[in-house]
């Protein structure tokens, strides 16, 4: 993976005291300055921060190549030792065990006996073609590690073969035993024996801060080179707390971009902000500022830390310094051993009753709510950094790793620690209403975020691990004693790592709309993209070079963010949806679409378009003489293969949510209604068995599919029969039902399909005027409170002690399913009888296409082009009945199935324009 010397960050102006001279220190090309914290003065423990600045004697290289996680690079800086209640490894203890006393037997001197005991070994070993070693050599018996599984993981493991998997276990009886062999020195370094930190300083080393600027009216005064200056606030308060850091108080040095830039030269911003990408690449690490303690973070610290050790990602990566065999037969144990206990562990959790409480998880929340995860810039910042970076909150110090692998094991759960925390916020919203205070908690009063935190941090841990995941070259797996792809992957959300930027991006707070393109383009786990850095530019133009640079890459990852609504070379939405006068071809989405009108995702493995193992086919050899091509973009048209599969015969109304946001003025009045399909019925299976699965797209909100068959049928008990009020969490639901509640599916009205039930009255038995504290309810037992729109089955004495049921746990994980995937959409019916969604600007006589090798079906408007057919994209589909391979039966992973095939696919080119 390259780093090189591209534009990737733009710096707001920070005006610094004019006393700051930054004449005295001049920069030549790919110089830094870097800032030295000198310690606090023994009679003002609580004084102003004092910094000395200079210029780095090095100079910064052109280029650098990441490092992978197996390997620390030479001027790693350490910060092991001010991580405290560092928990007990569920996985490696025993490998760091075994480890430590080979480390320990290296540092004694080997007799002469010894030595010449190892060399007649290595006679013996070459003779038998295993080839030689050495006593700093680790050796792994390959055929071994099998019986590492437990009962538990084949059964598991029997489990995914029995659903079409591709998987097995090989044991090599005859033969002689194959061996693995690792050089110590290449064993991932968390298994290594810890050791103390150096104290000697090297000059031209240092550290990159990663952290949010905040509010720039609220500052403090530092002294740098004894010269007064303003800083913000936040940076401030870091300063204050890294000083009494040892690493500081010998001298360390830091890069921090607000006080090492001369904000007030722009062509030195210039100059500086195209290196930043090397800057914090180069760096002996990179430190986080979170902020100070708030919201119980030290608890969620704790928390985090603790259950880390379930979702170890070293463990997985722990002999990838081996050989190909002996390290890809690791990753496939160490990954199905994972994620047997994670289930395990998760089922226990729901069965005993004894996950989070709702305000632990609102805790949970509030940490992740913190600003500083919400800056674009930082997904590069921690994508560049290591599982060892410093993460920096108050006086307590934690590790990324800590972090990242605490919540990507959470992934699972997410649905129910969403509705816990939400259901808190509620009750803490009620109280203050009932004390007559008010205000708002980010999303709004009484609601989270739209755009849940913990799944955007996630997003990010899995690009920093796919960014230094060591890529191990293809074996045969004929040679594998056990061979589990599909449960091989960078983390537990699915979608290659160029959606997850994706959609971190558009996401993320930035200033300039440009910045969503220009702030992936130093992700090292991405690929090249050669986009040219000009804020001169029409954004709409660097949209559009952006998403052909994605199709110069072989992804169509961008169709998740097409709405259908069109794009100005501005960036403002077209005036009509319909008329494309002056627009942006329509396949290049708004990276940039405010919060309100960005379109929902739909999110899972599907595998419309074929089994092409993540690629788009080429072959013209078919007995039907079929031609397939890979995406290409010719003259602004994509150009893709694929086929016509059926046509929208049927569409549900535009939300009433959805109206909200002001699309109206875009869509017409004469497109937002329900439109009937003419089309009888032509499905055996019940609509009860599908329609859930169309609501919340067939997934869970993290993407799994499995939990979605039975348990997800609790919406059709979901409702209230009276609308919730705006700041409600089902507003949305409830509006998105209620307005195509006439949409006729399969003879019967929408809303037939469902029980609305009447608002119970709440049970609050508080008091109209509490005339102290001692009348509310205690913080431990919760609040007692009955929530109107909650069944009477999902009321227990859980929930009377602030701890929500597993009941509401699963309506609330299908409801926020629902949310995640019908935002922006509306159902349609396709002529073949088909339920699906669609984006809301899908309209009755649309075509659905799939294109070979892309996951899910696309809507399109067929139009006319110097008389050619093309197709306008109005974007992706849910379509139940087209998401496995149904309507493209194409497996390119199994050339002799394609061979031995002679069904004609109809495939033709589709131009999209």
């Amino acid at each position: 993976m390259h780093i090189s010397t591209r534009v990737v960050k733009a710096c707001v102006t920070l005006q610094l005291s004019a006393n700051m001279d930054y004449s005295q220190l001049p920069l030549s090309r790919m110089q830094i300055r870097l800032v030295t914290i000198e310690p606090a003065l023994p009679e003002m423990p609580d004084g102003p921060v004092r910094c000395r600045m200079e210029v780095r004697n090095q100079h910064l290289p052109t280029s650098a190549t990441i490092a992978d996680s197996g390997m620390l690079p030479p001027n790693h800086i350490s910060f092991d030792d001010y991580v405290r209640n560092l928990p007990n490894e569920c996985f490696g203890a025993a490998l760091r065990r075994d480890v430590g006393k080979i480390e320990e037997n290296l540092e004694k001197k080997p007799s002469l006996v010894s030595e010449y005991t190892e060399k007649a070994v290595n006679k013996m070993r070459s003779r038998a073609g295993l080839g030689t070693s050495t006593r700093e050599d680790i050796m792994i018996p390959v055929d071994d590690i099998v019986d590492l599984l437990t009962r538990d993981d084949l059964i598991s493991m029997s489990e995914d073969i029995g659903n079409g998997f591709n998987m097995s276990i090989r044991r090599y009886e005859s033969g002689p035993k194959r061996f693995g062999k690792l050089p110590l020195k290449d064993l991932n370094p968390f298994f290594r024996t810890r050791k103390p930190a150096k104290e000697d300083i090297d000059p031209d080393n240092y550290v990159a801060l990663s952290y949010s600027w905040g509010p720039e009216n609220s500052t403090q005064t530092i002294f740098i080179n004894d010269l007064q200056v303003e800083v913000r606030e936040n940076l401030a308060l870091a300063l204050k707390r890294f000083r009494s850091m040892a690493y500081f108080k010998n001298g360390g040095k830091i890069w921090i971009d607000a006080l090492c830039i001369n904000q007030n030269d722009e062509a030195e911003k210039q100059s500086q902000i195209a290196m930043m990408s090397m800057i914090y690449n180069l760096a002996g690490n990179i430190i986080v500022w979170l902020g100070e303690e708030g919201d119980g973070s030290n608890w969620v610290i704790d928390y985090l830390q603790k259950w880390s050790t379930f979702y170890r990602i070293e463990y997985i990566e722990a002999f990838d310094g081996s050989d190909p065999v002996t390290a890809t037969t690791w990753r496939n144990m160490a990954q199905l051993r994972l994620r047997t206990i994670n289930q395990q562990l998760l089922a226990m959790r729901q069965q005993l009753d004894v996950d989070l409480s709702d305000a632990e998880a609102l805790s949970l929340y509030r940490f992740f709510e913190r600003p500083y995860w919400r800056r674009l810039w930082i997904i590069q910042e921690l994508a560049m950094g290591r599982a060892g970076m410093p993460v920096v909150c108050g006086d307590r110090v934690t590790q990324w790793r800590y972090i990242r692998d605490g919540l990507l094991f959470h992934v699972p759960m997410f649905g129910r620690l969403r509705e816990a925390a939400q259901s808190r916020l509620a009750r803490d919203s009620r109280l203050a209403r009932f004390a007559g205070k008010t205000g708002t908690y980010q999303g709004g009063e009484g609601k989270l975020f739209d755009d849940d935190p913990l799944r955007h941090v996630s997003q990010i841990a899995q690009l920093e691990i796919s960014g230094h995941r060591r890529r191990l070259p293809a074996v045969d797996r004929n040679e594998l004693p056990i061979y589990t792809p599909a449960i091989v992957r960078d983390g537990p959300l699915y979608g290659s790592s160029l959606r997850q930027a994706l959609l971190l991006s558009s996401r993320a707070l930035c200033f300039k709309p440009h910045d969503r393109v220009y702030g992936m383009l130093s992700i090292p786990c991405l690929p090249v993209f050669e986009v040219e850095v000009n804020y001169s530019k029409p954004v709409g133009h660097v949209f559009m070079e952006f998403t052909t640079a994605c199709v110069r890459n072989q992804s169509l990852d961008f169709f998740s963010m097409v709405d259908g609504v069109g794009l100005l070379p501005t960036g403002e939405d077209c005036s009509s949806f319909e008329d494309r006068a002056g627009c942006m071809p329509s396949w290049v989405p708004n990276y940039a679409a405010v919060p309100e009108r960005r379109i929902s995702l739909i999110d899972g493995d599907w595998k419309a378009g074929g089994e092409t193992g993540g690629r788009f086919p080429f072959f013209s050899s078919f007995p039907t003489h079929q031609r397939c091509v890979p995406p290409a973009v010719q003259e602004n048209k994509l150009i893709c293969t694929g086929r016509i599969v059926d046509q929208i015969a049927g569409i549900g109304a535009v939300s009433k949510a959805d109206l909200d946001t002001g699309i109206l003025d875009v869509l017409g009045p004469e497109a937002i209604s329900v439109k009937q399909s003419t089309n009888p019925s032509s499905t055996e299976t019940p609509v009860e068995e599908i329609l859930h699965h169309v609501l919340v797209g067939g997934c869970h909100v993290s993407g799994d599919q499995k939990p979605v068959s039975q348990g997800f049928k609790c919406l059709y008990t979901a409702f209230p029969a009276n609308e919730p009020t705006p700041e409600c969490s089902g507003y949305r639901n409830w509006h998105f039902l209620n307005s195509s509640a006439n949409l006729i599916i399969h003879g019967r009205r929408l809303s037939s399909y469902f029980t609305f039930e009447e608002a119970k009255e709440a049970q609050e038995n508080l008091h109209d005027e509490p005339s102290n504290a001692s009348n509310l309810p205690s913080e431990d037992r919760g609040m007692g409170y009955q929530d109107p729109y909650a069944s009477s089955e999902d009321s227990d004495s859980s929930s009377e002690y602030g701890r929500t049921t597993t009941n509401q746990s699963l309506k609330g994980s299908a409801l926020q399913a629902m949310e995640a995937r019908t935002k922006m959409r509306r159902l349609v019916i396709t002529k073949s009888g088909l339920l699906g969604l669609a984006p809301l600007t899908t309209q009755v006589g649309d075509a659905v296409l799939i294109v070979v090798g892309y996951g899910k079906p696309m809507v399109a408007k067929p139009v006319t082009v110097v008389e050619n057919r093309a197709w306008r994209v109005r974007g992706e589909a849910y379509v139940h009945g087209m998401m496995r391979m149904e309507r493209m039966p194409l497996n390119t992973t199994k050339p002799e199935l394609m061979i031995a095939s002679d069904k004609d696919l109809g495939l033709e080119e589709l131009t999209f324009v």
